[in-house]
């Protein structure tokens, strides 16, 4: 019974790193299209029309909203990860951890 309880666990956390993961790659791919709209209109938003700051606030919103989805997962998948090695030890299936979303995330992936 704690075989299985451990084996179904260990499913959880593998479907939360798909998720994570998939948050990552929304985070990075938000974080460049703003770059992006910064390289086409420039750094100074005093100089954008209404209708520019519009856009590049909505852009910064999803953003935000990935980001806030994300560091949401992450700190459920922490809290979980430390009840399970309480509860199993550590071993080579023991899940990695993961950091809050800093602008550093999409370069090194997320891990710590």
């Amino acid at each position: 019974k704690q075989y299985e309880k451990r084996r179904n666990t260990l499913r959880w956390f593998k479907y939360q790193e798909t998720a994570i993961q998939q948050l990552t790659i929304q985070v990075c791919e938000a974080k460049g299209q703003l770059d992006e709209f910064k390289t086409t209109y420039g750094n100074d938003a005093n100089k954008w029309t209404d209708t520019t700051s519009k856009a590049y606030n909505d852009l910064l919103f999803v953003k935000n909203g990935y980001i806030s989805k994300y560091n949401s997962l992450v700190s459920e998948y922490n809290a979980r990860r430390s009840s399970f090695i309480q509860s199993f030890g550590r071993d080579k299936d023991t899940p990695r951890e993961y950091v809050e979303f800093y602008d550093s995330t999409c370069i090194n992936g997320g891990s710590r």
